[in-house]
């Protein structure tokens, strides 16, 4: 199969993708698996294909192939569930600094109840930019860990990103009566935006 595969702005040739995963390259792995699971650029949609390479490359320990594999175990979309597996491969691949990985973790753990690991794993992926994963830190802040401060700054942080509930959060806040609020959410946003 000599064609081009296109993933966002990067070109790749097939069979060179196929040459560099047999020779263990977990990176090619996980753009193989993402290839027969997306059905992308002419190559067959195949969710067997694609876990096979997803496997390969997750046991060889890349932090993508992981995610995908534990979010399966958890889904019971091509594995049987098994929320165990699942949570394993799911720490595994946070823990190697994927940031999906550690949101989706994070969630996980929340619920489990298990508020103060979540939100280790929200902070991990808050600071690289993730925006649920700042909305989630920002409620944990306010609600668990009363640290308003804390709070306005990670739901400023996922608001300048978009995300609409943490604005209505900001807005909750103001609404509830927190001491000066708004003038502590517009400076906060003013630092932000101000590096």
């Amino acid at each position: 199969m000599n064609q081009t595969l296109t993933f966002g702005e990067y070109t790749f040739n097939f069979d060179d993708l196929v040459s560099k995963a047999n020779s263990g390259d977990t990176t090619a792995l996980g753009m193989l698996g993402d290839a027969f699971n997306t059905g992308v650029n002419g190559v067959p949609k195949d969710k067997k294909v694609a876990m096979q390479y997803y496997e390969r490359a997750a046991n060889a320990g890349e932090p993508g192939a992981l995610f995908k594999v534990g979010l399966e175990y958890f889904d019971g979309g091509y594995y049987s569930t098994n929320e165990k597996l699942g949570e394993k491969y799911l720490k595994q691949s946070a823990d190697k600094g994927y940031m999906h990985a550690q949101y989706m973790y994070g969630c996980h753990l929340r619920g489990k109840k298990k508020a103060r690991k979540s939100a280790h794993y929200f902070e991990l992926a808050a600071m690289q930019g993730q925006d649920k994963a700042q909305y989630e830190l920002g409620v944990y802040c306010f609600f668990e860990a009363q640290n308003i401060d804390n709070a306005i700054y990670w739901l400023c942080h996922s608001s300048l990103r978009g995300n609409a509930d943490a604005n209505a959060m900001l807005n909750e806040m103001i609404q509830r009566g927190v001491p000066r609020a708004h003038e502590r959410i517009q400076n906060t946003y003013a630092q932000i935006q101000n590096g």
